[in-house]
């Protein structure tokens, strides 16, 4: 499409945590917001789709009747985010910390605080669990190698950085970090794998 999205949360509007995706059409010399989101209170990541669709993950944060609540949630437009819609609400998880595009086109995303992968094959309409959930709190990162392998990494519930590689339709457990609290990012290159991460000291 030529634009460039950047996902954001800002305390500018209304003094309260509001998400807000920002879009660039001149290479990021300049930048202006898309249209509201609903109920989006903190985003986490965005991703354009081999379909040029736009989606985010984050929270979304509502008021009703039953009180105060927070949503793990995928948003998703169609237009370069000049509207936007719910694609998933999770009940149990409170945050989407990442999403990605596999080669097979699969979307995969990771959340919090229990760890659940999920993964879409309809370009983010509908959403399911990958395997069954990964001895995880956490799931910060998601990376595919180029030969098609599937790694996660994040913190356990003990509060270890780990990594864990999808084999079999099940999330395996190739390393606990010693010292490590969480791992953000995990590319390769080379056939060697990487792990950004933030020590237990910080």
């Amino acid at each position: 499409t030529g634009l460039i999205f950047a996902s954001a949360t800002t305390s500018l509007i209304n003094e309260a945590n509001t998400g807000i995706v920002f879009r660039s059409a001149d290479n990021g010399d300049t930048w202006e917001p898309t249209q509201p989101i609903p109920d989006a209170w903190w985003l986490d990541s965005v991703l354009v789709s081999n379909a040029n669709t736009l989606l985010v993950g984050g929270t979304a944060y509502s008021t009703s009747s039953l009180g105060e609540s927070e949503h793990g949630i995928i948003y998703r437009s169609t237009n370069n985010g000049d509207a936007w819609s719910p694609a998933i609400v999770l009940l149990y998880e409170t945050v989407v910390h990442t999403l990605m595009q596999r080669l097979n086109g699969q979307l995969v995303a990771g959340t919090g605080p229990n760890g659940v992968i999920l993964a879409s094959n309809d370009d983010g309409q509908h959403w399911g669990p990958l395997g069954s959930s990964p001895y995880a709190a956490h799931i910060n990162a998601l990376w595919e190698t180029s030969s098609g392998e599937l790694y996660a990494g994040g913190a356990r519930s003990d509060g270890y950085g780990v990594i864990y590689h999808f084999v079999a339709d099940a999330w395996q457990d190739v390393g606990t970090l010693s010292g490590i609290a969480a791992v953000y990012a995990l590319p390769d290159q080379d056939g060697t794998l990487y792990a950004g991460v933030v020590t237990e000291a910080g």
